[in-house]
C-alpha cells in the first residue's frame, strides 16, 4: 500500500508539520481498539508490512477468518457509499474509514484507518492515512474518507514485531532492497513456492509485554529431499538477512538500544496492545 523504506515517514513527518495543518484543540475521543498481543510464546502469523526501522507487522493466523468477515462487512457497508462531510473536518488522530486501491491489479476495497494529517497545498483534497489493521501509511484524495464507522469493537488485527537477533548492516534504517527482500517473504498475500498463502511461525524471544514484540520468524520452505518426495523446513528470516549481507548479528540489549527506539519512533502512529485483554488471552493459553 506504500513506498517502503524511511522516505514515507520523512514525508509524513513534513507534512504533517507544515504551517498549514490546523490545530485540533479537541482531539477525537473514540480510538479503535487497541490489538490483543499472541497468548503463546510461539504462533502462526501472516505478515501485513513491513516499516523502514524492520518492523514486522503481523495477524494471527487463527484470527484469519475474522479478518476476512471484517475485509466483508467494510466493503459492503460503503460500497456504494458517498462522502458524508465536508473534506476539511478532518482532525489529527481521528478514526475514519478509507477507500484504497492498491494496484490495478486489485480492486477498490475499504480499510480502517487513523487520519494523519492533509496534504500541504491541496487545499484539504489530499491527505496521509495510517491503515491500523496492516501497519502501513498512503497519500489519498480526502473525499475517499469516511466519518462514519462501524465495526468499532472489534480490535486492531495488526501488530507490531521486530526480529530479536539482527540489526541492518550499519545499525541504521534498513534499504528498500532489504525491506522488499523481507516483504516478499512474510506477506501473506504473497505465494509461497507451493503456491498458496505465506504463513509464518513467530517465537517471541522476551516475556515483556511491550511493543514491538521481540521474536524470531520463520519461513515455511518446502524443498524435494529426492524425486517426489517433498519435505517442510523453516527457515529463519535474520539468517537469510545474515546471508545476503543485508542484517548483522545484534544482541537484544542491542536491538533494544536507546538508539533503535528512536528509530522505530518515527513509525508510531498511536497504536499501542489491549494490556487486559492480551493477559487474559496468556492467562487462558496457559491453562
Amino acid at each position: 500500500n506504500d513506498e517502503l523504506g524511511d522516505t514515507i515517514v520523512k514525508r509524513v513527518q513534513a507534512d504533517c508539520n507544515s504551517s498549514e495543518q490546523k490545530i485540533c484543540s479537541d482531539p477525537p475521543s473514540f480510538k479503535w481498539k487497541d490489538p490483543i498481543l499472541p497468548g503463546g510464546r510461539e504462533f502462526l502469523a501472516r505478515g501485513t508490512h513491513v516499516d523502514g526501522a524492520g518492523q514486522i507487522y503481523m495477524h494471527l493466523y487463527e484470527e484469519r477468518h475474522k479478518f476476512t468477515e471484517l475485509r466483508r462487512t467494510l466493503n459492503s457497508h460503503y460500497q456504494f457509499s458517498q462522502p458524508d462531510c465536508d473534506v476539511g473536518s478532518f482532525s489529527p488522530g481521528q478514526e475514519v474509514v478509507a477507500r484504497w486501491q492498491e494496484s490495478l491489479d486489485f480492486p477498490e476495497e475499504w480499510y480502517r484507518a487513523r487520519f494523519l494529517c492533509y496534504t500541504p497545498g491541496k487545499q484539504h483534497t489530499g491527505c496521509w492515512v495510517y491503515f491500523v489493521d496492516w501497519g502501513n501509511t498512503s497519500e489519498m484524495k480526502t473525499s475517499n474518507l469516511r466519518k462514519e464507522l462501524i465495526a468499532t469493537s472489534i480490535p486492531i488485527f495488526a501488530f507490531k514485531t521486530i526480529l530479536y537477533d539482527v540489526l541492518s548492516f550499519d545499525h541504521k534504517d534498513w534499504t528498500n532492497d532489504s525491506l522488499s527482500f523481507v516483504h516478499e517473504k512474510i506477506n501473506y498475500e504473497n505465494k509461497n513456492v507451493q503456491g498458496g498463502r505465506n504463513i509464518i511461525r513467530v517465537r517471541t524471544m522476551t516475556k515483556t509485554g511491550k511493543l514491538p514484540l521481540l521474536v524470531d520468524i520463520q519461513l515455511n520452505t518446502p524443498y524435494e529431499e529426492d524425486v517426489g518426495l517433498k519435505k517442510n523446513v523453516f527457515i529463519s528470516v535474520s539468517e537469510l538477512l545474515l546471508e545476503r549481507g543485508d542484517a548483522v548479528k545484534a544482541s537484544i540489549t542491542e536491538v533494544n538500544s536507546k538508539e533503535q527506539r528512536k528509530l522505530r519512533k518515527k513509525h508510531d502512529f498511536g497504536v499501542r496492545y489491549d494490556k487486559k485483554a492480551s493477559q487474559e488471552n496468556k492467562h487462558n493459553n496457559q491453562a
